[in-house]
């Protein structure tokens, strides 16, 4: 068998092939030293400045759509279902025969850049298996799941030279930038890697060995520091990166361990995953403003109800809970400031820009706290958070193409700016916009079955 060292070779020489050739569709390259996308923190960053000019936006059904906060909303929970299947079929459409996604098209089928991004592949094998909570995992979702979990393992999964008990999931060269020489792993990309797969393996718990999942939960162990914290990324040359530090990759991670948890029941990722979120939430004491982590909602959510079983959490679980309950009202207090004004295209967004996934993945975190508020019986939070959901699902619903080729995708802004440029960007698509946009839906047609 070839080594770990010859395995990562042969899969960064690949990627360099396929980036020359052009093969996939790809990725807007993030930052050097952050994880600022319009998924995230450049939306936070910007909500306080006022709308820009806009022209039409894509046609679609949430135009038509809008009520008051108060108003009964029975049918945005059919709106939000049909809005998920759309989107489901968009991704099923958009899987290759080998497995991999189409990461990037443009509505006016615009040249767009070839890159590829193997985190955000995993993080749409998730969704993919969210669709089982509302009966939509059909079996060509069920296939196109099967296969993007093929293709993460035989191509971006390899062994860590000198560390036998490790596995981890390798970027490929020209597929993402990045500072080393030599494949990089991100502590995000493992978390969802164990998510994903999970996911597969559920409908068919013979397609993964359990063993390759511990393996890949041993490197997140791996990239844990003494107190808690993540390193965010390791490279073959540089080792430990200790320059970048990721917003979102450590609740990932934490979900990845959780998720496994609920399979094996080793208290050993509990217990890592406990310390992990304990450390983020020592390190947010006394912030006035939080960041909007929204992965942390989704792994608290999951990590909660089995908190009593981990050794020794080093905060308790009221404060734990406090803690994403503060984060939820800091995007609440967001989205508010785009309830009141005349602008009705970016009526229930969470910035200024009316940024579709940064408003997808705030909605998934909110999504994920209600679930944990009605399991601690918190009406109140339950209360705030429904309003929150009914507008946010309302903007989500104006973000997809509903007819043509394109259907069932999500675009990056919900209007067109004023420069040529903006026009340009605001109709680029990439399947993580189409994933977050299908969890935050598939979440909300559940909550608002009775009314937001």
């Amino acid at each position: 068998m070839a080594s770990a060292r010859t395995q990562l070779t042969a899969l960064w020489l690949l990627g360099g092939i396929l980036a020359v050739v052009g093969i996939g569709v790809g990725l807007r390259e993030q930052p050097p030293q952050t994880e600022s996308t319009p998924t995230s923190e450049s939306a936070a960053a910007s909500e306080s400045r006022p709308a820009k000019s806009k022209s039409d936006p894509i046609p679609n059904r949430g135009r038509d759509y809008l009520r008051d906060v108060e108003a009964n909303t029975e049918g945005l929970s059919r709106l939000a279902d049909e809005g998920s299947q759309l989107a489901r079929d968009y991704i099923v459409r958009e899987t290759s025969a080998a497995g991999r996604f189409t990461y990037r098209k443009h509505v006016d089928n615009q040249k767009v850049k070839r890159k590829y991004n193997i985190l955000r592949h995993s993080g749409t094998m998730y969704s993919l298996g969210m669709l089982a909570q509302r009966d939509m995992l059909n079996d060509e979702a069920k296939a196109a799941l099967a296969r993007a979990a093929t293709h993460l393992r035989e191509n971006y999964i390899a062994g860590v030279d000198g560390r036998p008990g490790l596995l981890a999931v390798y970027s490929k060269k020209g597929e993402e930038k990045s500072v080393s020489k030599t494949p990089e792993v991100k502590l995000g990309g493992v978390g969802l890697a164990l998510v994903g797969l999970l996911a597969a393996r559920a409908q068919d718990p013979e397609s993964i060995p359990l063993e390759e999942l511990q393996k890949l939960a041993r490197f997140v162990l791996f990239m844990m520091q003494d107190d808690g914290s993540f390193h965010s990324k390791w490279s073959v040359d540089r080792q430990f990166d200790y320059d970048f530090k990721s917003l979102f990759y450590p609740g990932e991670a934490i979900l990845g361990l959780v998720t496994l948890y609920q399979v094996d029941s080793n208290r050993e990722w509990l217990d890592a995953a406990a310390k992990a979120a304990g450390r983020l939430v020592i390190s947010r004491r006394g912030q006035k403003r939080l960041p909007p982590d929204h992965w942390l909602l989704i792994a608290t959510s999951a990590l909660l109800p089995v908190y009593s079983d981990a050794t020794s959490p080093s905060v308790s679980a009221d404060e734990l809970y406090q803690h994403v309950v503060d984060i939820a009202d800091q995007m609440l207090v967001s989205q508010r400031r785009y309830l009141g004004g005349d602008d009705a295209v970016i009526k229930g967004a969470f910035d200024h820009s009316g940024g579709c996934t940064g408003a997808s993945t705030r909605l998934e975190g909110l999504v994920a706290l209600y679930d944990l508020a009605a399991k601690r019986g918190d009406e109140d939070v339950k209360r705030r958070l429904r309003p929150a959901l009914g507008r946010g699902g309302e903007f989500v619903l104006r973000c997809q193409v509903i007819a043509g080729p394109m259907q069932g995708a999500i675009v990056r802004n919900a209007f067109v700016g004023s420069k040529p440029r903006d026009a340009r960007r605001q109709r680029e698509v990439q399947i993580d916009y189409v994933q977050h946009a299908m969890s935050s839906l598939l979440g909300i047609a559940r909550i608002c079955e009775s009314g937001c």
